[in-house]
């Protein structure tokens, strides 16, 4: 089917539930209605399970892995985070921690198993690891590295996925460097460890983030397509392939293998969302319905950048499945949930990062230190080029996941603030003028730009303004002094709203 017939069939999906419903909530007997974002925060690479008590859990990408908990798969409250200070993977590499991407919670014997990717800014110093907790909101402790890209010969190898069929474990993952799987052995104390002889080609390049349901006599390879990045530019998907062995053959309608980058698509942009993707495992409902959770920008709210989606996967007669209308939904008819008993839900405070990330920064009143750098265009800008302005003085780096999570949300601030009062200067610290020039132009970022085309924390600029971390942001007056600094774009936001 072809896109204008899914946009048509989403949107008459859409009329019919308004003319159904005027709110979400119904009487008893009568549907009951949801909106997405049903994780209206940021929320990417959602990985979801369901604890012994009847509650969800959904674990995404973020500062140390954000924990959400609800109650009907569809009110979300965020309830603390995997890692911390004390409990974060101690593995170095590249001079830098890891970040930590793509999260996949199981229950396996006794524990919670908490599978994690390790990125460190490069396809080969990637890894994947794992943490135990008796409890799905932990504490976890780490219990070390499965998967080395460099000792098991895999580029890229993140975004894995746990699955366990016919009384073995597997773990799969990849991402467009091809999908491999490796058959786990779990001791009774929940120690794994990967049998790295059974390590098996599973897919071709075009995928990344795939899991595995099996529904029948068929199981089902869900990944995604395209570049998750670039907010509403974004060509991220999701697709399927199907097969009768958990280790594939896998095949389009066509008979076209994932080996070949065969696939049906099944979810895609709409008028209201792009980069629909990333899928967390197929959950099943108390009514035997099945749905998928999974990442995408609102376009109405780019600020959030990826946030928690949920959509009902239906199946045709002959077994292949599809969400309606190809697109995802702005508001459907709810799970199907028992009542459960639970204790009432307590938020998590939203943290305050500066009082971590920026506590050294220079402080209101400091002069800000002059540099001057190259531009894209090999000239020298300075900053007393803008004396007379307000500065937005933004440290970042195209490698940087928080830096990249950030442009969208500045992409508006420019577009809202930039004036004769106020002058917007980005500093990169990329070491490779391609991929920064590349990266700005790309995302429409069109403000000035500099970068010393050096090391992070080698580079004098960095040390004269004590950026200890990145994204980080300095507001500057008209004088040249420090008005505040920050990690933390919102608060810049508001700072410029208040500038008459």
């Amino acid at each position: 089917m072809n896109k204008t017939l899914f946009l048509a069939a989403g949107i008459l999906a859409l009329s019919l539930a308004s003319s159904i419903c005027t709110s979400c909530r119904k009487n008893a007997g009568e549907p009951v209605f949801y909106e997405n974002p049903v994780v209206r925060a940021t929320a990417p690479d959602p990985s979801v399970i369901r604890a012994e008590d009847g509650t969800f859990y959904m674990y995404a990408t973020g500062k140390g892995y954000s924990i959400f908990r609800s109650n009907n798969m569809v009110d979300w409250v965020k309830v603390g985070k995997v890692f911390n200070d004390e409990n974060y993977p101690s593995l170095v590499r590249n001079n830098r921690k890891a970040s930590l991407w793509a999260p996949e919670i199981r229950k396996i014997k006794d524990k919670y198993v908490l599978f994690y990717t390790l990125w460190f800014g490069t396809e080969w110093l990637s890894a994947i690891g794992y943490a135990t907790a008796d409890a799905p909101e932990g504490p976890f402790t780490d219990r070390g590295i499965l998967i080395d890209s460099r000792e098991v010969d895999v580029e890229q190898s993140i975004d894995q996925f746990y699955y366990e069929d016919k009384g073995k474990s597997y773990l799969f993952w990849g991402s467009f460097r091809n999908i491999y799987a490796v058959e786990l052995k779990v001791s009774d104390d929940v120690t794994i460890t990967p049998d790295l002889g059974t390590k098996v080609q599973v897919a071709g390049n075009a995928y990344e983030g795939s899991n595995i349901f099996k529904r029948g006599k068929y199981y089902y390879f869900f990944a995604s397509v395209g570049d998750y990045s670039g907010g509403e530019k974004s060509t991220y998907r999701t697709v399927v392939a199907r097969s009768r062995n958990v280790l594939g053959p896998y095949v389009d309608r066509n008979g076209v293998s994932i080996m070949d980058n065969g696939f049906e698509e099944i979810l895609d942009w709409n008028d209201s969302f792009s980069g629909p993707g990333h899928n967390a495992g197929i959950i099943v409902d108390d009514a035997g319905q099945t749905w998928m959770f999974y990442h995408a920008y609102q376009l109405s709210n780019l600020g959030l950048q990826r946030q928690g989606m949920l959509d009902k996967v239906e199946w045709t007669r002959d077994g292949w499945p599809f969400i309606e209308g190809g697109q995802p939904s702005s508001k459907a008819e709810a799970p199907v949930i028992k009542n459960i008993t639970v204790t009432e839900i307590e938020p998590e405070p939203e943290p305050d990062l500066d009082e971590k990330y920026a506590a050294g920064m220079l402080a209101k009143g400091t002069a800000a230190p002059s540099f001057t750098l190259k531009g894209p265009d090999g000239r020298n800008v300075s900053l007393e080029d803008f004396r007379g302005k307000y500065v937005v003085l933004d440290f970042w780096a195209s490698w940087c996941p928080d830096c990249r999570k950030d442009v969208p949300r500045l992409k508006e601030l420019f577009n809202e603030y930039s004036s004769d009062k106020i002058a917007f200067l980005g500093v990169s610290f990329d070491t490779e003028k391609d991929k920064w020039t590349d990266f700005v132009k790309e995302n429409g970022m069109g403000w000035n730009h500099v970068s010393p085309l050096h090391k992070w924390k080698e580079t004098q600029v960095s040390k004269d303004y004590k950026v200890d971390w990145i994204p980080s942001m300095y507001l500057i007056d008209p004088d040249g002094n420090i008005v505040f600094g920050t990690v933390m774009i919102e608060k810049m936001g508001k700072a410029l709203s208040e500038i008459k």
